[in-house]
């Protein structure tokens, strides 16, 4: 392809792993909060369409759960508004877009994994503020693609599991010197799907090649709780860990969590076209790449 992309929210958990994945492939143009804001819509528009991209990847947001939670009208303003204003521009120029968006719109009571047609029922800010702007994407640029996403892991060292292997070496650090004895506490209650932002690259690389449009979740392929994830991670470095299951209850924040929201790519599997592998494969490369 000689598209053009642009990429929003490029030096995000995200954002960065797919500038680093398209940036040999295509025309790429990376921006960020210092580039233009988002939640100004002439500021947005005017960018936008200076660039001249053919795609433009929304990845930009505000997704810090418990900050939304304390600031609705600031996640509104970036995960709602925000969409609203990259698609108006995208709308004006003719580009396509892809806005990235979350598991979080469900409230988690389902048994079986969320497929595309399931209802949403946000249970914080965060869920609905990327539902309003699912909704603003959709009523704006119907043939957008709205792709939901869970559980991101990747090259930034905000994402959660590398977090969780710093955690894990300072923990077995303390051990060893006899600072701690007890075990390494991991939520046993919280069950979604670790999805690896180089597998999400792909599977967007391809969609884009399908000319696919509207809803699609793209998850990796099964589910564990963050205790599971916790002992897999650690198995796979040969950490010396005990891992103890606890509650999400033990951990209070400001906003709720839903519990259970595996998503099944029903979408990617009618079109013939779901290239995510399952969630363990796809960690232990992640990991071999470490």
């Amino acid at each position: 392809m000689d598209d053009k992309i642009l990429v929003t929210g490029g030096t995000g958990l995200l954002g960065g792993d797919l500038v680093t994945y398209f940036t040999d492939k295509y025309d790429l143009i990376s921006a960020g909060s210092r580039d233009f804001d988002i939640r100004d819509r002439k500021n947005t528009i005017e960018f936008i369409t200076s660039k001249k991209p053919d795609i433009v990847i929304h990845a930009a947001a505000m997704a810090d759960v418990n900050a939304c939670q304390t600031d609705e009208s600031l996640a509104m303003a970036i995960n709602a508004d925000g969409a609203g204003n990259v698609a108006m521009a995208c709308r004006d120029i003719g580009a396509r877009l892809v806005f990235i968006s979350t598991d979080y719109v469900f409230n988690g009571e389902k048994e079986t994994p969320y497929v595309e047609d399931d209802l949403p029922d946000p249970v914080n800010i965060y869920g609905e503020s990327k539902l309003a702007g699912e909704r603003h994407v959709a009523d704006i640029l119907p043939d957008a693609v709205i792709l939901r996403v869970a559980w991101l892991y990747g090259s930034a060292p905000n994402s959660f599991i590398q977090r969780l292997i710093r955690l894990g070496k300072e923990h077995q650090e303390a051990r060893i010197k006899g600072l701690i004895t007890e075990p390494f506490r991991m939520v046993e209650d919280q069950i979604g799907t670790p999805t690896w932002t180089l597998e999400a690259a792909r599977q967007i690389e391809l969609i884009l090649e399908k000319e696919l449009t509207g809803l699609i979740h793209c998850t990796a392929g099964g589910a564990c709780s963050r205790y599971e994830l916790a002992r897999l991670v650690f198995s796979l470095l040969n950490m010396d860990i005990e891992v103890e299951p606890c509650h999400r209850a033990d951990f209070p924040d400001q906003a709720p969590r839903p519990p259970y929201t595996p998503l099944e790519n029903a979408r990617l599997a009618r079109a013939n076209c779901d290239i995510m592998r399952d969630y363990g494969t796809a960690l232990i490369e992640f990991v071999k790449s470490l």
